[in-house]
């Protein structure tokens, strides 16, 4: 079993992504409804511009998995046992 906290897997900057993230999707939500429901000049700019900073952020925290399972191989298979003997019929 893996800890979530071990240093591969949630490292400070994984940490710091994932701050940067929430802060950004946050922002965003704030600024869309700032711009929806007072239409103020600029907010839907701002709201545009963390948009990006949230799928930026999202994409990077994501692809750290690649470095993560660099060594983990997986295999998927329709059967249930594989075995190398033969049996006797």
């Amino acid at each position: 079993m893996v800890h979530l906290f071990q240093e591969n897997l949630w490292s400070l900057f994984k940490v710091r992504v994932f701050c940067i993230n929430t802060i950004a999707w946050t922002m965003a939500l704030f600024f869309y409804v700032r711009h929806n429901q007072h239409c103020e000049i600029g907010m839907y700019s701002l709201f545009a511009a963390a948009e990006y900073v949230f799928v930026v952020s999202n994409m990077i925290f994501h692809f750290q998995a690649y470095y993560d399972f660099a060594q983990v191989h997986f295999c998927a298979s329709s059967s249930t046992f594989i075995s190398n003997t033969k049996s006797i019929v």
